[in-house]
């Protein structure tokens, strides 16, 4: 039931003296670190001289925070907490002014008698937090205004943990609650300050500010939970029941009525120590196996080896990646060490470039050799907010490759580079400190190094299996170099099979069964294969092998066809 008063007016005259307090920052109610993000980060921004003033706490802001901190006698661990906060607003003075003619508020409730109405509000809500996690959206709600605007004066929050396996203060779990009218602070409260009855539930009637609704609309508010920075692992799994107890309103006559909040439901948000998380995920600017032309005497441009992404768990808080390591599979180089085949590993971040570092020595051996590149991003600032998605690309530029027999760096038309990423080898914390692996990985595209004016790509089978008769057709896309290429079956290798037929299925090439391709230009061809009896044709259940085409090599797991059983 909701109760109403009649708000007086009372005006008091008499001498006065107006304090004039110099410009305190406004650091919010929560201790700020890496992360972090608002106009609370940039008042610490402007205080510490860390460049550019954009609200977002990173290492640059970090290592500033610990400079200004041991400049001023405190722990420089580069979060700004309490302490930091008392030392940066120690400086504020007071000065008598002469009293000043109270203004109207920016924000004005007009209208007369009125009324509100509550209502669960879901969009954007979270179900999980975990340790460190801020602005997290634990439940949300609607103000209507009906007949006149409405100021919501506070909000009574009400905090339970119904888990009795684990403990009741939710000081454990919960640092500070904030609410939000949109995406506008406009209270907070520690939960420090809440108070706990009989039966351990947490309640407390947090002031709001600004908080008008017009008439007739329906405002979206947000109880939003920041996190403690360390969960105790007993206590993963367990619901926090966060609900509206009662809302405090005022309408345009000045009717200042209370009312339950029973309407706005209740959320169950649950605690997560390990809820921090990433994922590599497939990248469609991933390239297809393809043949390089290498020079004998001068290194390649960039070459796209390898695309992906990494994805932050929509629960997770915001993860900064510090080592990127790549490795490198080089088959059938003849080569003995890395850099006679590569000149340089490039990784691209969203469009920023990061030079990687060969680890070890490099040596190859066997003719399936793998090394390492790394690239370090610990005084980068490559983060990935929760449910955020980043893409990296890495681009390989090869030695000249140095002519032939022993003068060359590394085989003709055999040297296969194959670029892999790991996600259990990248380093990366939370927002927390905690270091995170992911067990998944991306692989990216065959290069086969070759000097021949040819490159292959586009590789693919397919097979049609009748009752008498079938067909296996291998497809390729054949781009000539700096000088015209002619290609004929007698150019594909298919050990002794010999019975295959050479079509051009499109593209930029003359001629029936042997073919000019231009410089410069590309077609797609088709060799194919018939199944069935009689002369030419392979046997019911055959498949065929082709390791090259015109002298270059075909990637193996493209080497060999489908079976094909007639039917």
């Amino acid at each position: 039931m909701s109760k109403k008063f009649l708000a007086g007016v009372i005006a008091v005259a008499g001498l006065a003296f107006a304090v004039s307090v110099s410009a305190a920052y406004d650091f919010g109610a929560t201790t700020l670190r890496v992360g972090s993000k608002g106009e609370a980060v940039k008042a610490v921004q402007t205080v510490v001289g860390a460049t550019p003033v954009d609200g977002i706490f990173g290492a640059m802001t970090k290592a500033k925070v610990m400079a200004w901190q041991a400049a001023n006698g405190l722990v420089a661990d580069g979060v700004f907490g309490p302490a930091s906060k008392a030392k940066a607003n120690a400086t504020v003075t007071t000065t008598p002014t002469t009293p000043t003619t109270p203004t109207t508020p920016t924000t004005t409730v007009t209208g007369g008698a009125g009324d509100a109405t509550i209502s669960h509000y879901s969009t954007s809500e979270k179900s999980k937090m975990g340790e460190g996690d801020e602005d997290v959206k634990v439940l949300g709600f609607k103000v209507e205004a009906n007949d006149s605007d409405i100021a919501v004066n506070n909000v009574k929050v009400a905090i339970v943990n119904e888990d009795d396996t684990s403990s009741y203060r939710i000081t454990k779990y919960v640092d500070s609650v904030d609410i939000y009218k949109g995406d506008k602070v406009v209270g907070s409260a520690d939960v420090s300050d809440f108070s706990k009855d009989s039966n351990n539930v947490y309640t407390k009637s947090i002031a709001l500010k600004d908080a008008v609704v017009k008439d007739g609309n329906k405002d979206a508010f947000y109880v939003v939970f920041n996190a403690v920075d360390s969960i105790d692992e007993s206590n993963d799994g367990f619901d926090l029941k966060v609900s509206i107890d009662s809302y405090r309103f005022t309408d345009g006559a000045g009717v200042v009525t209370s009312d339950d909040g029973d309407d706005a439901s209740y959320n169950n948000v649950t605690m997560d120590s390990t809820t921090d998380s990433f994922d590599l995920k497939s990248s469609s600017n991933n390239p297809d196996d393809t043949t390089i032309t290498v020079d004998e005497n001068d290194t390649t441009d960039e070459v796209l080896a390898l695309a992906f992404k990494l994805k932050a768990d929509s629960d997770s808080s915001e993860i900064k990646i510090d080592q990127l390591p790549i490795e490198l599979t080089i088959s059938n180089s003849d080569a003995g060490n890395a850099e006679d085949v590569i000149d340089s590993v490039i990784v691209k971040i969203d469009g920023d470039e990061y030079e990687a570092d060969l680890v070890g020595n490099g040596t190859l051996s066997g003719d399936d050799a793998t090394v390492e590149y790394s690239v370090d991003l610990e005084d980068e600032d490559i983060t990935i907010d929760g449910g955020d998605t980043i893409e990296a690309k890495v681009y390989i530029t090869f030695a000249e490759q140095g002519g032939t027999g022993l003068n060359a760096n590394y085989a003709d038309g055999a040297t296969v580079v194959t670029a892999k990423v790991y996600g259990e080898d990248i380093d990366a914390e939370s927002d927390n400190d905690d270091t995170i692996h992911t067990t998944s990985s991306q692989t990216g595209a065959d290069l086969t190094l070759s000097t021949s004016a040819v490159t292959l790509s586009g590789y693919s089978w397919s097979t049609y299996a009748g009752s008498t008769a079938g067909t296996i057709d291998f497809f390729f896309t054949l781009e000539a170099g700096d000088d015209d290429v002619t290609l004929a079956y007698s150019d594909i290798n298919d050990g002794s099979v010999t019975t295959g037929v050479l079509t051009k299925v499109s593209g930029d090439a003359t001629g029936d069964s042997t073919f000019t391709i231009s410089s410069g230009d590309s077609a797609k061809f088709r060799v194919r294969y018939e199944v069935g009896t009689g002369e030419g044709k392979l046997a019911d259940g055959s498949e065929v092998t082709i390791t090259s085409v015109k002298g270059q090599t075909v990637p193996e797991d493209k080497q060999l066809s489908p079976t094909v059983y007639l039917q």
